[in-house]
């Protein structure tokens, strides 16, 4: 049996009901003063920063290509050449200190670290999150350390800081005491 239903005697009252849904999006617009763009959506210079303390620099002047990430409890470097990727882990268990961390991976040719931080600082307090990993070249590059509850920076010290590029906007990212945050910087041409 075929049923047929009939739309077009309610179609005026449909089209009140778009007309009336149509209007009021378009007031509540205006009303709360246009799209809400998070500062990821807006024009301007995005950038992740952390402002923390170093805990050493590290160089590589071997062959190839060498990075530096930190993946749960350990700090691993990957060398990458022709003859294929050389991978160097190193548990924080097994190196506990800075010191021990450095004397660990001075086995890898061309791999220079520097401490800045105290040798006795642990391991474990390296802090992860920013571009890693990292891409270790001849040109210094810097590990960072958690530097406790005393070296938290505040985001109104970081909007304070930045106050001279006009009026940027920041957010704190993850956990407050590693001290990252996201700064956007107006574009005033909005391109």
């Amino acid at each position: 049996m075929t049923r047929m239903i009939k739309f077009t005697k309610i179609r005026y009252i449909m089209f009140l009901v778009s007309v009336l849904v149509i209007t009021g999006g378009i007031v509540g617009t205006v009303v709360n003063n246009g799209f809400n763009l998070g500062i990821d959506y807006q024009a301007g210079l995005n950038q992740r920063v952390q402002v923390a303390p170093v805990a050493f620099t590290a160089t590589y002047t071997g062959v190839g290509d060498a990075s530096f990430d930190m993946q749960g409890s350990s700090a691993i470097v990957d060398v990458r050449s022709d003859k294929g990727v050389t991978n160097y882990t190193y548990q924080f268990a097994d190196y506990s200190t800075l010191a021990d961390l450095k004397a660990g991976m001075s086995e890898i040719p061309g791999f220079n670290i520097e401490l800045i931080a105290a040798g006795s600082s642990s391991s474990a307090e390296l802090t992860s999150g920013l571009s890693y990993p990292l891409s270790i070249t001849a040109e210094t590059s810097f590990i960072n350390i958690v530097g406790g509850e005393s070296s938290v920076v505040a985001i109104d010290k970081v909007r304070s800081a930045l106050s001279g590029l006009g009026n940027p906007q920041v957010q704190v990212i993850g956990n407050e005491t590693l001290s990252e945050f996201m700064v956007r910087v107006s574009d005033p041409e909005g391109t």
